[in-house]
C-alpha cells in the first residue's frame, strides 16, 4: 500500500511540476 500511494505522490509531483513549467 505504501508503495503504491508513494508512486501516486510521484506522480502528482510530476503533474505539478508540468503544469508549473512554462
Amino acid at each position: 500500500l505504501q508503495s503504491m500511494v508513494g508512486l501516486d505522490v510521484d506522480r502528482i509531483t510530476i503533474t505539478v511540476a508540468g503544469v508549473m513549467a512554462p
